[in-house]
């Protein structure tokens, strides 16, 4: 029955992407879940212009292109080369901008109804190629590190022992970006500013639990807590 109902979750609602218009709302889902916001990407703004930048370039080298090389009344083949030239050039530009782009995380919600015990649902939204935003829901423990340049963390194989976000919090999960949505991507990496001095403990402690391979980490007693326990006994 749970193989089963993780098999759903997996080819359903692994990675429940929503695609809709910026919006920074926090809201409440049905059933009155929160979503806590404990993260804000820095570069957020510029990240989404250098998108929107790089495909609106792209688009006007396609549209420019032919009037320039037309006027010149140069042979076909040159005609050809001078075009394919460009739009390959320019094209490859906006993919390597696209690439490195998509994993930037602009917010990151934890879900309030996350047990103690269990690992904790997050939401991490982040941009499509036109700099639209896409919130995916899963848990964290499927996340670890990632070696792949511009990204920290990355979708690890689903162990037996994840907890699969309920309907409920994938719900939720779709109220952080405003009107109309339908499930659009699949997100694999993703990218946050660990060291953030600024960051909160909610987020802290979701890092922790990646970079710990999704297992909590305990807190280390010193020194001095030690000989105070050891003297109460």
């Amino acid at each position: 029955m749970r193989l089963a109902s993780r098999a759903t979750w997996i080819r359903d609602c692994r990675c429940s992407a929503i695609r809709s218009s910026s919006s920074n709302v926090d809201a409440t889902a049905k059933g009155d879940e929160k979503l806590k916001l404990v993260y804000e990407g820095a570069m957020t703004k510029s990240v989404t212009y250098l998108k929107r930048v790089s495909a609106a370039t792209f688009f006007a080298t396609i549209c420019a292109t032919p009037l320039t090389v037309f006027v010149q009344n140069q042979s076909p083949l040159v005609v050809a080369m001078l075009f394919s030239s460009a739009i390959l050039t320019s094209g490859l530009s906006t993919l390597a901008v696209n690439w490195a782009c998509n994993p930037y995380v602009c917010r990151l919600y934890k879900h309030a109804a996350s047990s103690i015990d269990s690992s904790p649902i997050v939401t991490a939204v982040t941009l499509t190629f036109f700099g639209r935003e896409v919130a995916t829901t899963l848990p964290a423990s499927s996340l670890t590190g990632a070696a792949r340049a511009f990204a920290t963390w990355k979708l690890k194989p689903l162990a037996l022992d994840d907890e699969a976000p309920s309907p409920e919090q994938i719900q939720a999960g779709k109220t952080v970006l405003a009107g109309s949505s339908s499930p659009m991507y699949n997100r694999k990496y993703f990218y946050v500013h660990q060291d953030n001095e600024n960051s909160s403990n909610e987020f802290r402690e979701i890092v922790g639990l990646v970079n710990g391979g999704g297992k909590r980490a305990t807190s280390a007693q010193s020194w001095d807590d030690v000989v105070k326990n050891l003297k109460k006994t």
